[in-house]
């Protein structure tokens, strides 16, 4: 068999595979050309889930005829000049494959003008090969419309799946990418219904206030020359699905299993095992640090220091999520006046969950101010901005107790709300902080193994244990090197109990530095604390009397992230005066 060299027509279609593997793809790739091109507006027209037209329309720098052209070509691109670029990217696309591998399985025009010229230029292109190019009256700007798509290549047309479900994703990623770019008004249409319709803001906080739904609370870090921002809902609103949790690399979208480790580790106890929490996690870093050339795609990264970063993420979460104090606030439905439009709650379904998928399904969350460090949400996902409403911190204890209802619930009022408290919650949550309080305050006790125990570990993963002997005797154990393989644990903290000390050290021994050392071990303590706090707080059924209700309130004042049970479940959900009144008809 003789080696020969591929036709163009056949290389492009190779590299269509590879980046354009559905509908969202090719809306992927002409949002990162308009962004790169320096777009303040873009607007993106689809029909039949992108099937038959995917249009997208922006105002920027445009092309010339010349260039217009060229963009065609394979790996023709103006983002990067030679080898040395691509160790510091800071454009969302610099292949210079999207427009070749676009053109060769579709049937594609680009309308473009540059503001210096009198006319634009128009390119018309079916699969591949060059149908026309004229001079055509153009506003400054590009235009990109896509028919057709997988027209000459029928068995990849057969996967895909039904328009609808097309239409979300591409919804969906419109949706990420316009948090990434705040200062970009993004439009989308399908089939002539408006689906999204964000105006540019000033921050990601004020373009987050547009369209998540849920309490929430902000968060940010920075370690030089790493800076972290973003928003973290309530454990109560986690999802199995972790597309509700959007990461950003200096504003570009990516999947980084990395990122969403610390964000889960961040939570510690308050996430299921198969939970991703909703929010908006923002990294952003000098681009000689990540790698994004890693992926066909650009939907993946490679940090240079991924430990440095899983620290950073993991304690600014996890300072976050404490600011979890306020009650959640209720919605019921009220027979008297609509809730939300159609496009507001297909937008609660993206970064929260809808009253059909929720076991919380009465939450409707309003801006909350729970420290300096406020929550908040925005009431409406179109134009509504942040509330201007400030709240002050609950005192559970000076409000009225009313009663016991259900074997599990007690009611409380002020003048102007009524409270639930769920008291297993809420005790669970008091008693988890007290134990956590006393080993950082005390330091952990160990106890002596009967016999001690050796663990083969390998020659890398026992160096590690070595290398972090001192920070594993400060957490209570007792541990001596045995040949270049193996170590001898002589005692270990008492409160792990039963636990697989053998598993717990090949895990610390995969992990990168001293503080993530720390965050293995204060992990399983964080579950053993947990169920200990279960086990010994009130329970269901159980009746409380007046003293020992108000002793629990005062529990909760002094309690840290008294909002979320240690497994996430809210404790206390608000419900207001003007609720109730208007649930019978007294605004009226």
């Amino acid at each position: 068999m003789s080696i020969k060299i591929l036709p163009d027509i056949v290389i492009n279609k190779i590299a269509a595979g590879e980046v354009i593997d559905r509908p969202v793809s090719v809306v992927r790739e002409l949002i990162d050309n308009a962004l790169d091109a320096g777009a303040r507006s873009v607007s993106i027209r689809i029909a039949a889930g992108g099937r038959s037209l995917i249009e997208v329309q922006d105002d920027g720098c445009g092309m010339e005829r010349d260039d217009a052209l060229l963009a065609f070509e394979r790996h023709a691109t103006s983002k990067i000049s030679d080898d040395s670029d691509l160790k510091n990217i800071s454009t969302y696309g610099f292949r210079g494959e999207a427009l070749a591998s676009i053109a060769a399985v579709s049937k594609i025009s680009l309308i473009t003008r540059s503001a210096k010229e009198q006319l634009g230029t128009e390119v018309i292109m079916h699969a591949g090969k060059l149908k026309g190019v004229n001079s055509v009256a153009a506003t400054a700007g590009t235009s990109v419309a896509v028919r057709s798509l997988f027209y000459n290549m029928p068995a990849r047309r057969k996967f895909l799946r039904q328009p609808k479900t097309e239409e979300l994703k591409i919804k969906t990623w419109v949706l990420s990418a316009a948090l990434g770019r705040p200062d970009v008004h993004f439009r989308l249409t399908s089939d002539g219904r408006e689906l999204i319709n964000l105006s540019a803001k000033q921050s990601l906080l004020d373009r987050a206030s547009q369209f998540i739904k849920g309490s929430t609370v902000m968060l940010e870090g920075r370690s030089d020359p790493y800076s972290l921002s973003g928003i973290v809902g309530h454990p109560g609103m986690a999802t199995t699905s972790g597309n509700r949790l959007v990461i950003l690399v200096n504003g570009r979208v990516v999947s980084d299993r990395l990122i969403l480790r610390a964000v889960r580790d961040g939570f510690h106890s308050t996430l299921k095992p198969s939970e991703t929490p909703v929010g908006i996690i923002a990294l952003e870093l000098p681009g000689e640090l990540v790698d994004v050339n890693v992926h066909p795609q650009k939907s993946e990264v490679r940090f240079r220091e991924p430990g440095r970063i899983f620290n950073l993420v993991q304690n600014s979460v996890n300072r976050a999520v404490t600011g979890f104090r306020q009650p959640v606030k209720a919605y019921v439905s009220n027979p008297y006046r609509g809730y939300e439009n159609t496009r507001t709650s297909e937008r609660l379904q993206f970064f929260g969950k809808t009253a059909e998928d929720s076991s919380s399904g009465l939450i409707k969350a309003r801006r909350e101010n729970v420290s300096a460090e406020a929550g908040f949400v925005g009431n409406n996902a179109n134009e509504e901005s942040l509330s201007e409403d400030q709240e002050l911190p609950v005192k559970y204890a000076a409000l009225k107790f009313v009663g016991q209802a259900l074997n599990c619930f007690i009611f409380l009022e002020d003048k102007d709300a009524i409270y639930v408290v769920d008291m297993h919650a809420a005790h669970e949550r008091c008693r988890y902080n007290e134990i956590k309080g006393a080993l950082e305050q005390g330091g952990l006790r160990s106890q002596q193994l009967l016999m001690p125990e050796v663990i083969e570990l390998g020659e890398e993963r026992a160096a590690l244990v070595v290398k972090n002997l001192e920070t594993l005797t400060r957490f209570g154990f007792e541990i001596e090197p045995l040949g270049d393989d193996s170590v001898v644990v002589r005692a270990v903290p008492t409160l792990l109990g039963s636990t697989d000390i053998s598993l717990l050290l090949r895990e610390i021994g995969e992990v990168l530095d001293d503080k993530q050392v720390e965050f293995v071990i204060k992990e399983r303590l964080d579950a053993i604390c947990a169920r200990i706090a279960c086990h010994s707080s009130v329970r269901s059924g159980d009746e409380l009397t007046r003293d020992e209700v108000y002793a629990l309130l005062e529990m909760m004042d002094r309690s840290d992230f008294a909002a979320a049970c240690p497994h996430g479940r809210p404790v206390v959900v608000k419900f207001s005066r003007d609720q109730i009144e208007s649930w019978f008809g007294r605004d009226r």
